[in-house]
């Protein structure tokens, strides 16, 4: 009976150590990342992105959009954006917020607000908080849709319900704007 209990507590943990928590590969990604040995963290993470884990398919994304000249790594607008739009289609909320923010700035893509706006409400749908501040935003400029101030007021309150201060004070500031 012992060994039948063990068996399963092996077999248990061993199936735990290829989820996204306990993927060796990643683990070792996030130990080079550490280290700032970025070329060994590109390695182990596409050895772990390969098996469609998400927190490895976004730090690959990560380090080629923010780590600047270091090691041999550049930044590349062009595969943070490759890397970002794999997470998205695996419907992670903060790859479908950064690929609304790549099309936002028109980094590694063509800027295009009418895009950004489409993964900014799929980020939303998510209840991702930076995509209702940004949708709010749009809607406040005019950013790929009309001008809509009650528009960006709900978006922005939906941010702000969650604690966002930036979020509230354009609540406060765009409301005492609005006529009585």
């Amino acid at each position: 009976m012992k060994k039948v209990l063990f068996t399963i507590l092996f077999l248990s943990l061993s199936l735990f150590a290829q989820n996204d928590f306990g993927d060796e590969d990643f683990v070792k990604g996030q130990d080079a990342y550490d280290r700032q040995d970025y070329p060994t963290a590109i390695k182990f993470y596409e050895k772990a992105a390969s098996k469609n884990n998400v927190d490895a398919i976004w730090s690959l994304g990560f380090i080629y959009d923010n780590v600047q000249e270091h090691k041999g790594i550049n930044a590349n607008l062009l595969e943070a954006f490759k890397w970002y739009k794999k997470c998205a289609d695996l419907n992670d909320e903060q790859c479908l917020f950064n690929v609304g923010n790549m099309y936002h700035e028109g980094h590694g893509v063509k800027q295009d607000y009418v895009e950004a706006i489409k993964w900014y409400l799929k980020a939303a749908d998510k209840g991702y908080i930076d995509a209702y501040y940004n949708l709010g935003l749009m809607y406040e400029e005019g950013l790929g849709v009309r001008k809509n101030i009650p528009e960006a007021i709900k978006w922005y309150q939906k941010a702000a319900d969650l604690g966002d201060e930036e979020s509230l004070s354009a609540v406060k500031e765009l409301s005492s704007k609005l006529p009585k």
